[in-house]
């Protein structure tokens, strides 16, 4: 029964969240969500728990918590980061991914290709695709900090209310599987740090015409 009810303020808040009856910077308070969800608070705060581990929610210094929002210099502060530590990443990963590892990333792709341009679910099967190849890596301090931020696409989501374009995506990411299929850590880093860099400027684009920057 638990479970269930930690299903249905999961649910519940998730799906209010992507229509935008929850927007970004909304403050949500755990009774109200309680009462709305017909479920107790500690449902709520469980629910709350995974959609701050999905980056969709966020917990500020006065320890309430917000749908996750976004600026444009927190774009570009964590794009760099990304940069950085997702090309790295995957050199490691070059070097040490298992025929079954590159078959499991293969299967995800597969997934992420049926997605329709508008099929929100591509979000949630695009951070599966980067936290399964990250974990490849073989380096579980480098895994745990990048898990913290792979998410952040799904905040700029939010903001702009599209996310980037699916073909680009795709291709960038059947380049990095060739990579990585060859064991070339050098192009492997080559092509994630293009990804990366696509991604963030077709998100910078979208954030500065949200924001008439």
């Amino acid at each position: 029964m638990a479970n269930t009810a930690i299903e249905i303020a999961y649910s519940g808040i998730r799906k209010s969240i992507f229509d935008g009856d929850f927007p970004p910077g909304f403050h949500l308070r755990e009774e109200e969500l309680a009462e709305t969800f017909e479920v107790s608070r500690t449902p709520v705060r469980e629910a709350m728990r995974r959609l701050v581990e999905e980056g969709l929610v966020e917990i500020r210094e006065n320890r309430r918590s917000y749908v996750s929002d976004v600026s444009p210099q927190e774009l570009e502060d964590i794009f760099d980061v990304l940069s950085m530590l997702e090309s790295y990443s995957v050199s490691l990963a070059a070097k040490r991914i298992t025929d079954e590892q590159l078959e499991e990333l293969k299967g995800l792709q597969d997934q992420l290709e049926s997605c329709g341009e508008e099929d929100e679910s591509f979000i949630r099967l695009n951070s599966q695709f980067h936290k399964a190849l990250h974990r490849i890596s073989g380096s579980k301090r480098l895994y745990d900090i990048i898990v913290q931020l792979v998410n952040f696409p799904s905040t700029c989501y939010l903001k702009v209310g599209v996310h980037t374009e699916n073909d680009t995506a795709n291709q960038q990411h059947r380049n990095i599987i060739d990579a990585l299929e060859r064991r070339d850590a050098d192009w492997a880093a080559l092509q994630m740090k293009m990804h990366t860099e696509t991604v963030r400027q077709e998100y910078r684009q979208l954030l500065n015409a949200k924001t008439g920057e």
